[in-house]
């Protein structure tokens, strides 16, 4: 497994780094001048994969293909705006680390864009509804801990800035957002839905996040000595219950202040 996973790598880097674009087959739009190229469309696209709070799952294997595809259209202008020199300094700055992230992501989900599936394309398939059914939760747990969307864009513009600084700005959250997931996905799906949610994370943060925050002790579980805000509790029913405490307390109070 783990040759073949090397295999189909070792490929598509091939075919990035020396061949250019990977196409499907379906037709990718071809351009004559940068006005044309909408590069934040294709920047938009490249990113389809790499959200970390707006987790594209689903168990329609259709809907996987749409999104492979739009990933894919995204590499490949992508790479015709470098070629062409349409980018600008910041994006020329982000491109390649998009692209390293969006190719593990790729390599993951949707395969070489050949005749090879993705590695946990199957897995994904079958835990996204139960996923799913708790996305609501997940909300709550991007929401509680704080957690940036890209998280490597804290990394970028955060050079200035100490090591310690950039975990506790950039990893902290993520670590806490990891654990909280992990917890709603684990206690409602089982721990393979749990540990593949964890791995998609993680995946889509991107090797430069990993980098920085596996220098974190403990990483990817949040450590109290240097990330202090607890892992939030977004389990429904605890939060139901923790709604259900918040009124009888107001309830006694309102009822003591009336007779008093």
């Amino acid at each position: 497994m783990e040759i073949e996973k090397f295999r189909i790598y070792f490929a598509f880097l091939f075919f990035v780094t020396c061949i250019g674009p990977v196409i499907l087959d379906s037709p990718t739009p071809s351009y004559e001048d940068c006005e044309n190229i909408p590069a934040d469309d294709c920047l938009d696209d490249l990113q389809t994969f790499l959200h970390v709070t707006a987790l594209p799952f689903t168990y329609k294997e259709e809907d996987l293909d749409v999104m492979c595809e739009k990933a894919l259209h995204g590499y490949n202008c992508s790479a015709i705006l470098s070629v062409g020199g349409c980018l600008d300094i910041k994006q020329k700055e982000m491109l390649p680390i998009f692209i390293s992230s969006a190719s593990h992501m790729f390599l993951m989900l949707c395969g070489n864009g050949y005749d090879q599936d993705g590695y946990l394309k199957e897995a994904f398939l079958s835990s996204s509804e139960c996923i799913l059914e708790n996305k609501k939760q997940m909300e709550c747990c991007a929401q509680e801990t704080g957690v940036s969307e890209i998280p490597v864009l804290h990394i970028t513009e955060d050079t200035g800035k100490s090591l310690v600084d950039r975990q506790i700005n950039t990893c902290c959250p993520l670590s806490r957002y990891l654990q909280c997931t992990f917890n709603v996905i684990g206690d409602k799906c089982g721990t393979f839905a749990a540990n593949l949610t964890r791995t998609y994370i993680r995946t889509a943060a991107g090797p430069e996040v990993e980098e920085i925050c596996e220098k974190l002790h403990n990483y990817p579980d949040p450590d109290s000595s240097t990330c202090s805000s607890p892992v939030p509790i977004c389990s429904g029913c605890l939060r139901i219950h923790l709604q259900n405490h918040a009124f009888i307390f107001t309830l006694i109070a309102y009822l003591w202040y009336y007779f008093n």
